[in-house]
């Protein structure tokens, strides 16, 4: 199954080293690109990082083979 990504928003301070969990700012930049700005609340540091997401969606079969395992009938 394709890896669901919505928890991959983390990163790491390049200054200090502190992790960071939710961006201050994130904006599509493209149809699979996304744009990341950070703000260390610790030292003070902005920076940004890109996502490129090619990575195909899980279809809906996969999901409910993912979550619903039980459910699914023959």
């Amino acid at each position: 199954m394709a890896a669901i990504a919505s928890l991959r928003h983390s990163a790491r301070c390049a200054q200090c080293g502190t992790a960071l969990i939710f961006p201050e700012w994130s904006e599509s930049a493209g149809e699979q690109k996304t744009t990341h700005i950070w703000h260390c609340l610790v030292c003070g540091n902005e920076f940004e990082t890109k996502d490129d997401a090619t990575e195909q969606s899980p279809s809906d079969a996969e999901l409910v083979q993912e979550f619903l395992p039980n459910l699914l009938v023959a």
